[in-house]
This record gives structure tokens, sequence and C-alpha cells, in this order.
């Protein structure tokens, strides 16, 4: 029987998180393909830093939408065959997408906070 390891658990996860885990648009480090696509791997990065981030430096919702563009234009542009992307460009727009994503449900969710507080 085969002994289930951390990397293979974090596999499991990339497959739950809805990532295709393409080994052409994924890193690698020793030998080993990361659990989660180069595009996931910005996004779970940009998860990470939106948390502390937000309550120091808080910005306009419009904000938060506007820095996941970087990220569309380059999957539609992509999907639509006008431009190939790289792994690089993945990591760093879904960096933005990610923070951009989870501040805005920090916002969304303190607004609804607020709301209730005040009744």
């Amino acid at each position: 029987m085969k002994r289930k390891t951390m990397y293979d658990f974090m596999l499991k996860l990339g497959k739950l998180s809805r990532c295709h885990q393409r080994e052409d648009r994924s890193f690698f480090w020793n030998g080993r393909k990361f659990p989660v696509c180069a595009r996931c791997t910005g996004i779970f990065f940009g998860n990470i830093v939106a948390v502390p981030l937000f309550f120091i430096v808080s910005q306009d919702i419009s904000f938060y939408l506007s820095v996941c563009l970087p990220l569309v234009v380059d999957g539609l542009t992509q999907y639509l065959g006008w431009q190939t992307s790289t792994n690089k460009r993945r990591f760093f727009t879904g960096i933005f997408a990610g923070y951009g994503i989870c501040s805005l449900y920090i916002k969304i969710l303190c607004i609804i906070i607020n709301i209730i507080i005040r009744g």
C-alpha cells in the first residue's frame, strides 16, 4: 500500500480547487510539479498577501476590481489565440487577481458586519 505524502495531499487540494494542473502551465521545484498551475499559485499567494494588507491599506471597491483586469485580459487574449501567455505572466496576474478578489470579499464582509452592528 502506498504511503500518502503531503505532496499527494496538496495535489488533491489543487484538484479540489478546480485547477487544471497542466504540467506546461505549472512551476516545478526539485523535480516536482507544483500542486496547482502558475496562475492558481499566484491567486493563492495574492489571497495570502491580501489579508494583512487589507487592514493596513484599505482601498475602494473599484480598485479591487481593477487589479483583477490584467488576469482577465491575459486569460481572454490567450483563449482567443491573440497571444501566448507565460507562466511568469500567469503568476503575476494571478497575484493581482487573488489580492483583488480576497480584498473585495473582506470589504463586502466588513460592510455587511457594519450594517448588522448598526441595525
